[in-house]
């Protein structure tokens, strides 16, 4: 890629994960697999599980190509996913309904101010995370801001 260190990677896959929330998933999937097999739903699992992994492995290897194709830089798909991550974590620290609402065995555990207390946590850092995502494109947009 282009020299991104692995602080920055490791950010990357945070927010990627709370973009994604696989937990929040378990429940979707269960709906919609409702009166299938128990080998029917390892399937269904396992065929998503690899078309998801070929879908982010070919946007990680010509992602760059492709934005190019679209006429913008790598820079501006930062500020403009820094953008969506920051309003996602806006939502949570509101905690606002869509934000880890299919988590019911954590809520059990926790209970309403545990889960209320996480969510805005969460929230938090991923606001964090996505500042440093529009910051980053910003210096790549504007070298100015970054000094040079």
């Amino acid at each position: 890629m282009d020299g991104l260190s692995w602080t920055e990677y490791s950010r990357f896959v945070v927010a990627l994960l709370a973009v994604l929330d696989p937990p929040a998933a378990i429940p979707i999937f269960l709906d919609l697999t409702r009166g299938y097999s128990t080998e029917e739903r390892r399937r269904t699992a396992r065929v998503t599980s690899l078309s998801v992994l070929f879908l982010l492995a070919g946007a990680a290897l010509a992602g760059e190509t492709v934005l190019y194709a679209f006429g913008t830089s790598l820079a501006a798909f930062r500020v403009g996913g820094g953008i969506v991550v920051l309003l996602m974590a806006l939502s949570m620290l509101m905690a606002q309904p869509g934000a880890m609402r299919h988590a019911e065995a954590i809520g059990r555990l926790l209970g309403p101010i545990g889960v209320n207390v996480a969510v805005r946590l969460f929230g938090l850092v991923l606001a964090a995370i996505a500042v440093e995502f529009i910051v980053n494109g910003l210096k790549q947009m504007l070298p100015v801001l970054a000094g040079g």
